[in-house]
């Protein structure tokens, strides 16, 4: 965003060219689904950028890794824009440690100086598209985080989210900047247009389990908003397109007994919650089904209910972290859960900061929420 070098400048004096194919360098952070575990992907050269993957080569060999699970790219820097480009980033992780510390006045100073920083590079990195977009991408997070202090600023954060996906449609990033949409429209009212957004998702060359995610997005902005009655039609709907057998189906039965608890029948949304647990094996789904069942729990707020939850929340952290969405949700109340249950402030606050420093969870709700609650 700050002043305007030019392609002939770029190649002319300091070597940098364009073509992905020549970039030196790179590194890929991404979530390994066969080794259950975060990886990285280290002096590589990414070769093509899509939004159902990211293809890069390592040595002489090409290797391809899903846009879901991509964590962060970071790309090779041209040494002319090296200053510039790492400013605002520098300013990101400030205000990341402020938010860690509790410090929420420098907090807020440091996230609108990081959004100010970011609009005035972008236009430096016309001539690097992936820099370009990389960095319109983390703007639009942080301008999500700024709409969460301020009201007056959720408009704003919406429209450069519809700004990115109508310039970037090609882009690794559009999944993430999609569902940061759809929930600043959800949690504006406008639950019509947070439908559009997943619905515009879903017809994108994105991943396969993407697609098939959208419809549940669809569903937990529905219940986030207190449309219990709505939602559960839609998932009834969706219950009968499904093979019994399918993980999302699966989901599905437990997002039906999240709407059950919603009515009240905490007890009979629990056993249908205990059952799914029982014959569900795919972590992903056991780790929504006890998050779901620690959420039961803590509406009964009783002494034996909260420590249930507590130990709900725990099984998604310790064995059932493959998704990093509902790690998150796991970790936010166990920051709360180890004060207010077992008296412990420092392991609340240690979940609390792996929850606000893991960068595997930038821009997620809880990760926002964690940020913004006070020390």
């Amino acid at each position: 965003m700050k002043g305007l070098l030019s392609a002939l400048v770029l190649l002319g004096i300091f070597g940098f060219v364009a073509d992905p194919s020549a970039r030196a360098q790179d590194k890929i952070r991404y979530y390994d689904r066969a080794k259950k575990m975060e990886v990285t992907a280290d002096r590589v050269t990414v070769q093509e950028e899509t939004p159902a993957q990211i293809t890069y080569k390592v040595g002489s060999r090409t290797e391809k890794v899903s846009a879901a699970d991509v964590v962060e790219v970071t790309y090779k820097v041209p040494p002319a824009l090296g200053p510039d480009y790492r400013k605002p980033g520098n300013k990101e992780e400030k205000a990341r440690q402020a938010a860690v510390d509790g410090k929420e006045d420098e907090r807020k100073k440091l996230t609108e100086e990081t959004i100010k920083e970011y609009e005035e590079l972008l236009p430096k990195l016309k001539e690097a598209k992936s820099l370009q977009r990389d960095a319109e991408y983390k703007m639009v997070r942080f301008m999500a985080w700024a709409a969460e202090d301020d009201p007056a600023q959720v408009k704003p954060a919406i429209a450069a989210g519809q700004k990115f996906l109508k310039d970037n449609s090609d882009a690794w990033q559009i999944t993430s900047v999609a569902k940061t949409l759809a929930q600043l429209q959800a949690t504006s009212g406008d639950l019509a247009e947070a439908q559009k957004t997943y619905a515009w998702l879903a017809d994108q060359p994105v991943a396969p389990e993407i697609k098939q995610e959208c419809d549940l997005l669809v569903v937990k902005a529905l219940i986030d908003n207190n449309k219990h009655s709505d939602a559960e039609a839609k998932l009834k709907e969706l219950k009968k397109a499904l093979p019994a057998d399918d993980p999302q189906a699966q989901r599905v039965e437990v997002y039906l007994a999240g709407c059950e608890a919603a009515r009240g029948n905490t007890q009979d949304a629990e056993k249908q919650l205990e059952g799914i647990i029982q014959k569900a094996s795919d972590p992903e789904v056991k780790a929504l089904a006890y998050n779901t069942l620690g959420d039961c729990n803590r509406k009964k707020n009783t002494p034996e209910a909260l420590e249930n939850a507590l130990w709900n929340y725990l099984w998604v952290d310790v064995l059932y972290h493959q998704d990093k969405q509902e790690h998150a949700h796991a970790l936010y109340y166990l920051s709360k859960l180890f004060d207010q249950v077992k008296k412990d402030p420092t392991r609340a606050e240690e979940c609390r900061k792996r929850l606000v420093e893991d960068k595997q969870f930038a821009g997620l709700e809880y990760q926002r929420r964690a940020m913004k609650d006070e020390k």
